[in-house]
């Protein structure tokens, strides 16, 4: 298996609830803390008696550390496809891709249903939506500091710029 990527995980120990082998698991191999979340609707048969599921887990405290793997690596949506995924994780990467791509919403202002995703922000486009381009671009070219970038339009047809915080 050497060189492909897999998500965090392993067995339940007897006795022990699915969501707390879920902790326990990412805190032995990442050494970081986690909440559980929903349950990814997959499963992928690993041999007789043996099937993989997956859950959605949101970091609670420290950083993801490879205690028991090469390298870790944070992938947003569109890099999904950017590694080699073990074959019993592939099941789950359409479900994960759907999940990344809803966001983190942002409230206040005008935002119209603006939503973060890692170091971007995504959000509807319209007739308006050249000429904010075109500004953003303008305003950038002659110095303004912490202007977002336009970096294009993902699956969902929103638009995809720079978050600055």
């Amino acid at each position: 298996m050497a060189g492909g990527w897999e998500l965090p995980g392993g067995k339940v120990d007897s006795g022990e609830s699915v969501g707390d082998a879920v902790v326990r698991e990412v805190r032995e191999e990442l050494d970081c803390e986690v909440r559980v979340g929903s349950t990814l609707v997959g499963r992928a048969p690993i041999k007789p008696g043996y099937e993989l599921s997956a859950h959605v887990a949101a970091l609670v405290s420290g950083e993801p550390v490879p205690h028991e793997h090469d390298a870790v690596r944070w992938l947003g949506p569109e890099e999904l496809d950017d590694v080699a995924w073990l074959s019993a994780d592939q099941p789950f990467l359409p479900e994960l891709r759907a999940l990344l791509l809803e966001g983190e919403r942002l409230v206040g202002g005008n935002v119209g249903g603006a939503v973060r995703i890692g170091s971007t922000v995504r959000r509807a486009t319209g007739h308006w939506t050249p000429a904010v381009h075109a500004l953003l671009r303008h305003l950038a070219s002659v110095g303004l500091d912490s202007v977002p970038e336009v970096l294009g339009v993902d699956e969902l047809g929103r638009e995809v710029l720079t978050y600055q915080s």
